[in-house]
C-alpha cells in the first residue's frame, strides 16, 4: 500500500470516528442535545400543561431560571457545554440544593441524574413539588 493509500485510510478511520460525535454541520451532537432540551424545558415549563403561577425566566440562552409568582423558592437549569451536562440548582427558604448533573443517555434519549440515575422530568417533578408548591404535596 503507498503511502498516499495509508493516509487516505487512516482519514477515513478518522472521519468515522469524528461522525460519531459530531453532526453533519461540525456542531457536536452532545451540545445539540443540550441547548434543545433547555429550549424544550422553556416550552414545557410555560405551556397549557404548566402549573399556574410558574414563571420562566431566560438568562441568556444557556439558563433558566423557574419561580413561582409572589412565593419563595427558585429552580435554575444551565447547559454547561464544558462538561457536557444539564446542571439544576434549588433554593428556598435559605435553604440551596445542588448542583445536580443530569447527562444524556443515548440508548433512551433522555437525561439522567448523575448521582442518583434520576431522569430529569421526574427530579423536576418532584422537586417543583417540594420547592415551589410544597402546599400541593399536603
Amino acid at each position: 500500500m503507498s503511502g498516499r493509500e495509508q493516509g487516505k485510510a487512516l482519514l477515513a478511520s478518522l472521519s468515522a470516528k469524528v461522525r460519531d460525535v459530531l453532526e453533519d454541520d461540525g456542531e457536536i451532537r452532545l451540545h445539540r442535545r443540550g441547548v434543545e432540551a433547555m429550549v424544550d424545558l422553556a416550552q414545557d415549563l410555560t405551556g397549557d400543561e404548566a402549573p399556574p403561577g410558574l414563571v420562566v425566566q431566560r438568562d441568556g440562552g444557556a439558563r433558566l431560571k423557574v419561580l413561582r409568582k409572589d412565593r419563595p423558592g427558585m429552580i435554575t437549569f444551565e447547559w454547561q457545554r464544558s462538561i457536557g451536562a444539564l446542571v439544576t440548582r434549588w433554593e428556598r427558604n435559605g435553604k440551596d440544593e445542588g448542583p445536580f448533573r443530569f447527562l444524556h443517555r443515548e440508548s433512551d434519549d433522555c437525561w439522567i441524574e448523575k448521582d442518583s440515575g434520576e431522569e430529569l422530568y421526574t427530579w423536576l417533578t418532584r422537586t417543583m413539588g417540594d420547592v415551589l408548591y410544597p402546599d400541593s404535596t399536603r
